[in-house]
C-alpha cells in the first residue's frame, strides 16, 4: 500500500495510512488529529488522586475504562483530539468509588462535629454508614472516596449547628480536638496543615496583598481577601492574588461581614 500522497510519494505506507517521513512531518505541524497528552495524563492523575475508579472515568468521558487505564499505564506522548476534548470536559470533584484515600480530612471533620456535639454515631446515620466505618479512621490512615465524600457533606450541613450531646462536646475537649472554626476548605483536607486559633500576621497579609507566594493561615488569606475587596477586587480577582478558589473567598468574605 502506497502513502496517501500518492503519485507524489511512492513510499510504502506506515501510519495512518502515510509513509513515515510524511507522517513525521504531519505530526510535526499538528496536522494528524493527534494533540500533546500532557494535559490529559495530569487530569487522569487528579481524577484517580480524589477517588475516581477508571469505570467511572470512562462513563464520565464516554471512553472505555480499559482505554483509561492504558493511557496512565503507558502515557503515550500524543493522544486523539477528540480524546483530549472528553476528558478534559470531566468536572474535576470528589468521586465516589472504593478507591482509598488520606482519612486525614474525614477525621478532622468527625471530630469537629463531635466538638459541636454531634456523636460519631449520629454523623454516620446521617451518612448512611456503619458507625464502625467511621471509628476505625484513626487507627486505619485511609477512607474510601465514598466515604470520604458522604462525610465532606454532611460536614457542610452541620458544622454550624450545635449538636445534642453535651457528653461528646466534653469528650472532644478533654482530648483537645479541633473545632470547624480551626479549619477551611484549603486546609483540612491537608495532612500538613496545623489548626489556626490566632490572628493573623501583618507581614504576611501584606505579601499576599501584593501578589507573593508565603506561606499562610486562614486568617492571613481572609484579612488578605478583605483589604483587597476593599480595593474594588472582586471574589474572581482576590481567587487569582491569593491562589485559592472564589467560593473560598466568599466564604472568607462572608465570615468578616
Amino acid at each position: 500500500m502506497k502513502c496517501r500522497l500518492y503519485p507524489k510519494c511512492t513510499a510504502k505506507a506506515a501510519t495512518l495510512g502515510f509513509c513515515s517521513t510524511h507522517y513525521r512531518n504531519r505530526l510535526l505541524t499538528g496536522r494528524t488529529g493527534l494533540v500533546s497528552s500532557a494535559d490529559v495524563l495530569a487530569r487522569l492523575r487528579e481524577l484517580r488522586t480524589l477517588g475516581w475508579s477508571f469505570e467511572q472515568i470512562g462513563d464520565a468521558c464516554g471512553k472505555c475504562h480499559s482505554s483509561i487505564r492504558d493511557l496512565l499505564a503507558y502515557e503515550p506522548r500524543t493522544v486523539r483530539k477528540a480524546t483530549h476534548v472528553a476528558v478534559m470536559g470531566v468536572r474535576v470533584e470528589s468521586g465516589s468509588s472504593r478507591l482509598a484515600v488520606d482519612a486525614t480530612g474525614t477525621i478532622r471533620r468527625v471530630r469537629a462535629l463531635n466538638w459541636t456535639g454531634w456523636t460519631t454515631r449520629q454523623v454516620s446515620v446521617k451518612c448512611g454508614l456503619a458507625q464502625m466505618t467511621l471509628s476505625q479512621l484513626t487507627w486505619k490512615g485511609s477512607v474510601s472516596a465514598g466515604t470520604r465524600t458522604l462525610v465532606a457533606k454532611v460536614y457542610e450541613e452541620l458544622k454550624d449547628v450545635e449538636g445534642p450531646s453535651s457528653r461528646i462536646r466534653a469528650l472532644s475537649r478533654t482530648r483537645k480536638w479541633d473545632p470547624p472554626a480551626a479549619w477551611d476548605e484549603d486546609t483540612i483536607d491537608d495532612p500538613n496543615a496545623e489548626p489556626n486559633y490566632g490572628g493573623f500576621d501583618e507581614k504576611i497579609v501584606q505579601s499576599l496583598v501584593r501578589g507573593e507566594f508565603v506561606k499562610c493561615s486562614p486568617e492571613d488569606k481572609t484579612e488578605a481577601a478583605f483589604r483587597l475587596a476593599e480595593r474594588g477586587m472582586d471574589e474572581y480577582e482576590i481567587a487569582r492574588m491569593l491562589r485559592s478558589r472564589p467560593n473560598v473567598v466568599r466564604e472568607r468574605l462572608g465570615r468578616v461581614a
